[in-house]
């Protein structure tokens, strides 16, 4: 017989799994707008024409067989970049510098680590937002690493890597007032998105259970809908092992693998 999990443990998981989604939404505001005018600026240093070859999936790494187009562009998000390690990571036959030009989604993907691992767009993953915010100089001046780290570890230590779906009322307060924090930023604070996101992190902080006008929410549906498939799926060969797994989880956050185990008696 399996081991029952305390419901308030529970309710506590639950509830900063929904913390992180409302995360991730309070940051649209922001993270758009500075992009939007961040490849607008960047377009008009780069008029110089328009690519034909797709030259990062023609040629990778072979920057001398590039267009002029896809050479200054890369130029100039180089100067925006933080870290050499990561820039000279990048997977560029991974990239469309094509769309570099029409798309800022695409053109951010630089700043992305492991960005082609990604399977939803960048701006609903939590980790994707966080790793712009570190390597792209004009976030990381607003949002610092500290602040970064401290989201990272809230996010891998108490939902992602929390197997026992399980946490505490004193680690459900920390991981609030995290992300609490990045929204008391004024350069956030003052979008819309923002406001409606601390605002709903507030009220929950202080709330034993998801508020009632929270969870009508769709992405708040899904999101505890997801964490029940995960809880309750079983396989035969995984009851046989007396484990309940759900191995290679595309959880709704941010991509990364979620298991769930729990052991019987």
């Amino acid at each position: 017989m399996m081991n029952q999990i305390n419901s308030e443990h529970f309710d506590n998981f639950k509830s900063v799994a929904v913390a992180l989604k409302i995360t991730v939404d309070g940051l649209q505001d922001y993270v758009h707008s500075k992009l939007r005018s961040l490849h607008q600026s960047i377009y008009r240093k780069c008029s110089v024409g328009q690519c034909h070859d797709n030259c990062s999936r023609r040629y990778g790494h072979i920057f001398s067989q590039w267009c002029t187009t896809c050479q200054t562009w890369k130029k100039e998000l180089h100067r925006l970049n933080r870290h050499r390690k990561h820039w000279e990571n990048i997977k560029w036959n991974k990239l469309d510098t094509i769309d570099f030009p029409f798309s800022y989604e695409e053109a951010c993907k630089v700043f992305v680590q492991d960005f082609s691992n990604r399977r939803q767009g960048l701006f609903e993953d939590l980790s994707a937002l966080m790793s712009i915010c570190r390597n792209l100089r004009h976030f990381n001046c607003v949002i610092n690493d500290n602040i970064i780290g401290d989201i990272l570890r809230t996010r891998n230590t108490y939902f992602a890597h929390n197997y026992a779906l399980s946490l505490h009322a004193v680690e459900k307060a920390q991981c609030f007032n995290c992300l609490i924090v990045l929204f008391k930023i004024p350069e956030i604070a003052c979008t819309q998105s923002s406001k409606t996101a601390l605002n709903v992190l507030e009220e929950m902080k202080t709330s034993q259970n998801i508020p009632e006008r929270i969870l009508h929410k769709p992405n708040v549906q899904y999101t505890l809908a997801v964490i029940k498939d995960a809880l309750n799926t079983t396989t035969n060969e995984q009851l046989e092992e007396n484990t309940i797994s759900n191995p290679y989880y595309d959880e709704c956050f941010d991509n990364e693998h979620f298991r769930v185990k729990q052991f019987y008696k």
